[in-house]
């Protein structure tokens, strides 16, 4: 079973991504994140096999990448966001991002890039 933490102040976007993924993919586990102030407690007792991170994520997303970047090198981390600016696209690459997805989702396609990135690892 694949792990997968999901970063996002939006608690509908969280459930129904997770709900999505684990309905159709019993191999995907997803850990929904809400609050920066759990990140502490959940990302340094353990590490996941893939990252999501909305953008806007506590004003704080590309900073938490980079976080996970330090801990977890080889980790994917992937952006959700419901901006699609070439420039936020750039800095999330640069911070370590894997990958840029923008909203609404397409839930399918965002499901096969994680499969092949953890299949990569």
């Amino acid at each position: 079973m694949w792990r997968i933490l999901y970063a996002d102040q939006d608690k509908d976007s969280l459930e129904v991504l997770k709900v999505a993924f684990e309905t159709v993919d019993a191999d995907l586990h997803v850990d929904c994140l809400d609050r920066m102030e759990y990140l502490e407690q959940v990302i340094g007792p353990k590490l996941w096999d893939a990252y999501l991170i909305d953008l806007d994520f506590n004003d704080t997303g590309i900073d938490l990448c980079r976080q996970i970047r330090s801990l977890d090198p080889q980790g994917p981390v992937l952006f959700l966001t419901s901006y699609a600016l070439e420039t936020q696209r750039l800095e999330a690459l640069n911070a370590g991002a894997r990958g840029y997805f923008s909203k609404p989702l397409d839930l399918e396609g965002l499901r096969m890039t994680i499969r092949e990135l953890l299949n990569e690892k």
